[in-house]
């Protein structure tokens, strides 16, 4: 016999096996609930007694079975949601050039801040390529834009430049022949010569003869094809008497850039014709 003590149970009711097993069927006692055997004064927990230990171990009878998870109990994931700022990365990044490299700026900034958080937080966000491309084309939109303006800036500069040192070149053109000029009017009697063929012995090259800036001619040109129609320089005075001209007195211009050659072999520029 045991006795058994529980809230709704009293301790001098003995119990015998049978009596004890129903109450376990029945959920009224488990294996924690103190049990004295008869003959014994200490108390023990159900579970201490082999004989008392038996009906537990098996299913109680109407016990409900425990319910199964088909994923151990995990929740459902949710839905990864892409980064707004990854999206507005590539969208900055393909406005970049119309806004002059403005875009391509907050492009880069979406886009490694986006990078930043989708990389720490993967079970929320996506997006990591999007934004591996907004970074891309914004930062190869900010660094081409600004060397596409500068080079827009400096073009005309350079081509300010060019035409300068054109200019020069044709000054110094034109001073060699106009000295060539001058001298075979001094070995012919202060007369210049019929056209700026025969002053071949007087100037080195033909290519004196050439405008810088006239592009419609060659400076390979050769002697026996110099003409008024091959050289650059327009000669004003042929086999004049140099005796009869004034120091100012024009000799030979360029149409080109508008220099003129003086009789006292000193050049200006008055302008494009």
């Amino acid at each position: 016999m045991f006795t058994i003590r529980h809230s709704d149970l009293t301790e001098s009711q003995p119990s015998d096996l049978e009596t004890i097993r129903r109450w376990v069927s029945e959920g009224r006692i488990g294996l924690e609930t103190p049990v004295r055997k008869e003959g014994e004064s200490s108390w023990k927990s159900l579970g201490d007694f082999p004989e008392l230990r038996a009906p537990i171990s098996s299913k109680p009878p109407g016990t409900p079975p425990p319910l199964q998870s088909s994923d151990s109990g995990s929740v459902p994931s949710q839905p990864l949601r892409t980064h707004k700022l990854a999206i507005a990365s590539l969208v900055l990044g393909i406005l970049a050039l119309p806004t002059l490299g403005l875009g391509g700026l907050a492009g880069v900034i979406c886009g490694a801040v986006a990078l930043s958080q989708i990389r720490k937080n993967r079970t929320e966000l996506k997006g990591e390529g999007i934004a591996i491309a907004g970074l891309v084309i914004s930062g190869f939109f900010l660094l081409i834009v600004p060397v596409a303006v500068m080079a827009g800036l400096l073009l005309p500069a350079l081509a300010k430049a060019k035409q300068r040192a054109q200019s020069i070149q044709c000054v110094n053109n034109m001073k060699q022949v106009a000295l060539g000029l001058r001298i075979y009017s001094n070995d012919h009697k202060d007369t210049f010569p019929p056209d700026l063929k025969s002053i071949r012995n007087e100037i080195s090259v033909t290519k004196v003869l050439i405008c810088p800036g006239d592009s419609a001619r060659s400076t390979e040109l050769k002697w026996e094809e110099v003409s008024a129609d091959t050289v650059s320089y327009e000669y004003l005075t042929p086999g004049i008497d140099e005796s009869k001209t004034t120091p100012q007195t024009v000799i030979l211009r360029c149409p080109v850039h508008g220099s003129e050659a003086h009789a006292d072999g000193s050049v200006i520029i008055r302008g494009r014709r």
